[in-house]
């Protein structure tokens, strides 16, 4: 049998009654196995979305060709009875042979306990567990593939946790939850935060294989990748606890490469060619740079604009990136006050924004920049917003006028014309991060003997071999980036 978890208060056995004439083939006890596997399959993806703010979960979606594998040429009929019934919630952005349209909980099914139920059917139970060894086994070769040095220490690593403190610790904050909940019983279930923080830690106790490599970001996602912060502190690599070494700013940070020598204009290498999808750069690239005067004079504030153009090459918008570094000595820019980039990164971008911007808000008058956390989500919000109408956010203008060199950059990333252009920039910049975390530090970190695992713009090494591993991290992000890095030490235990 096969143990899935699911909301409480779904009636799988009468949607199955429903859905059986239109399934002429299909028996209703496998018509209630394949609803129980969709229910858990929607689950699983939304407990990565939950918020405990928050019971409208994030939508999220499921790739048609999954679907249909394991539910059948039918696999519609079961979405649709779902939403049918309420219990799914679903928007109208559909991908041909990509994914289905945005799907989401219900919230009175947040609002629920969970419950776990089997799926008994002999031959869909092996289907489901073939398909998933086949998938996690394609996947872990991708991931062993692009970063070998990851994987190796992935596989090798000598890694425990304390699951007897760590599920102790979870059942302690279940119960304070419960307890909050009563309170205010229109949130987020507890039982579902305690299943989110328990799959992770059995994930771990059990050294779950599951491993991939997104095509977005090219970020690698394993077992500590989703793992909650205050959960780390119960693991130890090599019998030793473990330390965090955390590019602070990390984002705002990397945006200093792209004012870099080379890397807009780059053919091969780790350059912005190799950083974005053909198509686009060629969009880019072709743009030219009489056209491209056009295009964007929109955008610009006086005077800078006419700067950065004169900077762009003849045939076409690839910036003379010597050019932009220095824009911020210009008569036109210093009468706009622009700060240095890179000196404010290592500062505090995100202090900056709270002490310059401290009564900017939303629509719903909402505070933008009210702690570090919250504005550290508006400034990303800020810097990859579409650039459609940016002249009326003022927000947004008062960015361009401080740090031109950055905002014309970021403008210009986006300008791929396809719909979804305006992550563009993000795509590059979590690029960027990869490629210098899994393809330039971790080697180096594998060639000290040193070991260690990733979490995206961090690493977990052990207390004996943390100054060492901070030393490689800081020189090699400093040749590559061209601005000392401030990387936060943090002893998890």
């Amino acid at each position: 049998m096969y143990l899935v978890s699911i909301p409480k208060g779904i009636d799988v056995s009468l949607m199955a009654s429903q859905l059986e004439p239109s399934i002429k083939t299909v028996d209703k006890a496998l018509i209630e196995d394949k609803l129980k596997y969709l229910i858990s399959l929607i689950y699983r993806k939304m407990l990565l979305n939950i918020t405990e703010e928050d019971n409208e979960t994030n939508k999220i979606y499921l790739h048609s060709t999954l679907l249909k594998n394991s539910l059948g040429k039918k696999y519609k009929a079961y979405l649709e009875i779902l939403e049918h019934h309420r219990v799914i919630l679903r928007d109208d952005a559909y991908s041909a042979g990509r994914h289905s349209k945005g799907i989401r909980f219900n919230p009175m099914y947040m609002e629920a306990p969970i419950t776990r139920v089997h799926i008994k059917n002999p031959r869909f139970t092996k289907k489901l567990t073939k398909d998933e060894s086949e998938k996690m086994i394609s996947h872990k070769d991708k991931l062993k593939k692009a970063y070998p040095e990851l994987y190796k220490n992935i596989i090798a690593a000598n890694l425990s946790i304390n699951k007897e403190e760590a599920l102790k610790y979870i059942k302690g904050l279940h119960r304070q939850e419960l307890l909050d909940h009563r309170q205010n019983p229109h949130k987020v279930h507890p039982d579902h935060f305690y299943e989110q923080r328990y799959s992770k830690i059995m994930a771990i106790s059990e050294r779950e294989n599951k491993m991939s490599v997104d095509k977005f970001g090219r970020r690698a996602h394993y077992f500590m990748t989703n793992l909650d912060s205050d959960l780390r502190k119960f693991i130890t690599l090599d019998g030793e606890p473990l330390v965090s070494l955390d590019l602070k700013n990390s984002q705002p940070y990397l945006l200093n490469i792209l004012l870099k020598d080379g890397f807009l204009t780059g053919n091969s290498g780790f350059c912005l060619k190799t950083s974005i999808s053909r198509s686009v750069y060629t969009k880019l690239q072709g743009l030219g740079k009489k056209k491209t005067k056009a295009i964007l004079k929109k955008y610009w504030i006086k005077g800078i604009g006419d700067s950065i153009i004169s900077s762009c090459s003849k045939s076409s918008l690839v910036f003379g990136t010597s050019m932009l570094g220095r824009l911020a000595g210009t008569p036109e820019n210093k009468a706009t006050k622009t700060i240095n980039f890179s000196s404010l990164v290592q500062q505090g971008v995100y202090e900056f924004f709270m002490r310059e911007f401290p009564e900017a808000a939303d629509q719903e008058g909402n505070l933008l920049f009210p702690d570090r956390e919250t504005t550290k989500t508006s400034v990303l919000k800020l810097l990859y917003r579409r650039n459609k109408g940016w002249r009326s956010d003022k927000l947004f203008k008062a960015f361009y006028q401080k740090f031109p060199e950055i905002a014309t950059v970021l403008i210009w990333l986006k300008m791929g014309n396809h719909p979804d252009s305006h992550k563009d920039a993000p795509k590059v910049l979590q690029r960027i991060e990869s490629h210098i975390f899994l393809k330039l530090i971790a080697p180096k970190l594998d060639k000290a003997g040193i070991p260690f695992l990733t979490i995206h713009d961090s690493f977990l090494v052990t207390e004996r071999h943390h100054e060492k591993a901070h030393d490689i991290m800081f020189e090699v992000l400093k040749e590559v980036v061209g601005v000392d890095p401030v990387i936060k030490v943090e002893y998890l235990n």
